[in-house]
């Protein structure tokens, strides 16, 4: 049926756009305030998206988000 076949091609044109969705990367180094050494295990979080990690031994983060 017509309907149908237009419904599935609307929806994998919507999951192809999707996929395409700007991603970005956002890289960094937690440091102390006084001694500016890294911080190892430093809890980080972005507000603005609610995802949250912990530094690796050396300090660094790294998030993976969709681009706004």
């Amino acid at each position: 049926n017509l309907l149908t076949k237009y419904f599935f091609l609307t929806a994998i044109i919507f999951f192809s756009v999707v996929q395409l969705q700007a991603q970005v990367t956002l890289k960094g180094t937690v440091h102390d305030a006084h001694t500016n050494e890294p911080v190892p295990y430093a809890s980080v979080y972005l507000k603005s998206t609610g995802y949250g990690q912990t530094s690796d031994s050396a300090g660094n983060f790294s998030f993976r988000v969709s681009k706004l």
